[in-house]
């Protein structure tokens, strides 16, 4: 959270609830009259849930995570594989890691290179990154979305019915929620939009588009016997009008 020049960090383990709760006891008055946060209300505030990629689950590992001299304080969706041998040789040069995670490293590398200009600083951090990994060719950026819902939509074959095409509420939760209905192609978008209301999450957002890409997946597989499964998932539903994005997939060939 972020008031005035005070940047103040509220973690916890568990779910948003139990992040909210931290926040709110951070903002009670302590027995000596202080309070845990800034004492000007935040104006501006990032939150971040974590998978535990690298570093166990718990309050030092979660972000954001911040530079040894406090200037930087990163909150990373993303991986550092070579964090490793990055965390090392800043130990050695004086940086302090308070976390078991790869995301530190970034605080501690555009800190080293900041000098008032953060972009220039981000770009060198950038380029450290890159050279410590010789074969590395670039960096992927990609678009971030806001979708209606998270879905999943995919084929598998079954040994009486032949092709089947699913479609559920997709996302992390999929096999907790268990919430999907099925087809058998050749079907077309009305069909499709019926699987959809079948389904109890009842997704919002451009279902045309979604049912677009059902019709077409039952198509796929009737054409081309060769493809044994398709899983995408999560299937991100935009606003109406915008379409869906395919956030991961999966495809078995025979």
């Amino acid at each position: 959270m972020i008031s005035g020049e005070n940047v103040d960090s509220v973690r916890a383990v568990g779910n948003l609830g139990a992040l909210r709760e931290a926040v709110d006891r951070a903002g009670d008055p302590q027995p000596n009259g202080a309070v845990a946060v800034a004492t000007r209300p935040a104006t501006v505030g990032i939150g971040h849930t974590r998978w535990a990629t690298h570093g166990r689950v718990s309050e030092a590992n979660a972000h954001p995570h911040d530079s040894t001299d406090g200037r930087v304080h990163v909150v990373v969706n993303g991986i550092v594989e070579n964090y490793m041998a990055l965390k090392q040789r800043m130990t050695e040069q004086g940086s302090v890691f308070t976390s078991e995670t790869d995301a530190e490293v970034i605080a501690h590398l555009i800190a080293r290179n900041l000098d008032g200009d953060l972009p220039s600083a981000v770009r060198a951090a950038y380029a450290e990154i890159v050279k410590a990994v010789p074969e590395a060719e670039g960096v992927l950026v990609d678009r971030q979305v806001f979708p209606q819902a998270e879905l999943i939509i995919g084929i598998s074959r079954d040994a009486q019915f032949g092709p089947v095409v699913l479609a559920g509420s997709g996302g992390v939760l999929v096999e907790q929620l268990e919430d999907t209905a099925l087809r058998l192609p050749p079907f077309d978008e009305d069909d499709a939009l019926e699987m959809l209301a079948e389904l109890h999450g009842r997704p919002a957002g451009d279902l045309s588009a979604v049912a677009g890409a059902l019709v077409r997946m039952g198509l796929a597989a009737l054409e081309w016997p060769q493809l044994v499964e398709l899983d995408v998932n999560p299937l991100f539903v935009l606003p109406e009008g915008e379409g869906v994005l395919a956030g991961d997939a999966l495809v078995v060939l025979t």
